[in-house]
């Protein structure tokens, strides 16, 4: 399982990520950003020209 791999762990933590799926989907849409997570989210954006 996914859970169990370090890999995905890392990058969940790294990215500010939470697991969507269930059993029987995995959900792959857009993700909020809220104050809580806006500096992952500044730290891996690119540049406004």
């Amino acid at each position: 399982m996914l859970e169990a791999n370090p890999k995905f762990k890392v990058r969940f933590d790294t990215y500010g990520l939470a697991p969507s799926y269930g059993p029987k989907n995995i959900r792959s849409g857009p993700c909020f950003i809220t104050k809580d997570n806006l500096d992952k989210v500044v730290k891996y954006a690119g540049r406004y020209r």
